[in-house]
């Protein structure tokens, strides 16, 4: 367990001023006289917001490392849990099928599932992504984030590991032509499990850009018809039809919560981070990125650990520096103790973004009260 990045819970302590960022988080009492759905959810957000968020990484050290993905999350939840000494059986699982899912749609992601006391299942999926799921914690007897849910045995747990290495070597370019043998077995022993049928679809695609072998193609296309990798892209077309319904599904949804009197702000979120992550899935809106010594950074993947670690800071400069005059002074300033102008906008945290959200309510504490009487342009920098 990383001790630097994870506190214990004599560091944990709760946001009793109700004017203080993040006092809306739901952690206003001490840590043991929250529900354990909200001890969970506490863990579960400072996993995600200490880690450095990659798609490939190398699995050796990662629970010291914290840099990864969902499956570097899932495990270094179960870690700090046990550190903790909260919950029972914690399992790291693969999920598969979301309801708007085809019934053999494959999977790479991983959850916990963790028992409370009276025998009751959460699921945590603490992955640093922004996307369905992510971030959430919930009991199996509520609400249901996949369809099935695969407890990785040791023999799984293993396979799943050596073909996360795969992954990394290969993106890495670190892979070695007398390696190839043994990732080959690995990927024909882990085809006996369909639970890890979308793993090894895109082991044997990395192999096939790695190699420009077509028989690894059409094998992770075999595995995985879905893909963009198969022939026959009907089913891949359908499954992106589903997606699409759900969007709409979920827009209708967000419509209906922002038209009622009282508005679950943390559901409005939700579905708008769902529709806005599906959609760039689709390629239906952009990715936006970050410019940083050379290299184009996701927005996001930009959690707290990452800003904190370049030295990176946002300030936003509101409408009454402009009217004293000294916006200008306030950025150069700003500017002068950073990397520079990284990027910069101005925005109206009043004005409804295109689905129809107010930004007020999530920048600014007491954001909903302030909403109304604020309708001025403000200058965000990152720097």
């Amino acid at each position: 367990m990383n001790k630097r990045l994870l506190p214990k819970e004599e560091e944990l302590k709760p946001i009793t001023n109700n004017r203080t960022t993040f006092y809306d988080c739901g952690f206003n009492v001490p840590f043991r006289e929250l529900s354990f759905e909200k001890q969970l959810q506490v863990c579960c957000d400072i996993v995600r917001q200490s880690m450095i968020a990659a798609m490939y990484n190398n699995p050796d050290n990662e629970l010291e490392d914290m840099e990864g993905n969902c499956h570097t999350a899932s495990l270094t939840f179960i870690d700090y849990i046990k550190n903790l000494g909260l919950g029972n059986n914690p399992r790291y699982v693969i999920a598969r099928r979301r309801k708007f899912e085809p019934e053999d749609a494959t999977t790479k992601h991983a959850i916990v599932l963790v028992d409370d006391d009276m025998g009751n299942t959460y699921q945590v999926d603490a992955s640093p992504f922004v996307g369905y799921g992510f971030g959430k914690v919930k009991s199996l007897n509520e609400e249901k984030f996949y369809q099935e849910y695969e407890v990785l045995d040791e023999e799984k747990a293993f396979l799943t590991v050596e073909m996360r290495r795969l992954y990394y070597k290969c993106s890495s370019r670190t892979l070695k032509e007398d390696e190839i043998p043994y990732y080959l077995e690995i990927l024909e022993e882990a085809k006996k499990h369909s639970i890890l049928n979308g793993l090894s679809s895109l082991g044997y695609a990395m192999l096939s850009s790695y190699q420009c072998r077509d028989e690894y193609l059409k094998e992770s296309a075999r595995l995985n018809p879905y893909s963009k990798n198969a022939l026959d892209k009907t089913l891949l077309q359908e499954k992106r039809r589903m997606v699409v319904r759900q969007v709409l599904e979920w827009k209708e949804e967000l419509h209906d919560l922002l038209s009622s009197n009282v508005v679950d702000n943390k559901r409005v979120l939700e579905l708008a981070q769902n529709i806005e992550q599906e959609l760039k899935m689709l390629g239906l809106v952009p990715e936006y990125f970050l410019k940083l010594d050379n290299q184009k950074i996701r927005f996001s993947y930009i959690t707290p650990r990452f800003m904190m670690e370049n030295g990176l800071n946002v300030v936003m400069i509101k409408p009454s520096a402009y009217y004293l005059g000294v916006r200008g002074t306030i950025r150069e300033d700003f500017l002068h103790k950073g990397h520079g102008a990284l990027g910069e906008y101005y925005v109206n945290l009043a004005e409804k973004t295109t689905n129809d959200i107010k930004p007020m309510i999530f920048s600014l504490t007491l954001g909903d009260e302030y909403e109304k009487i604020i309708g001025l342009i403000s200058l965000v920098v990152f720097s």
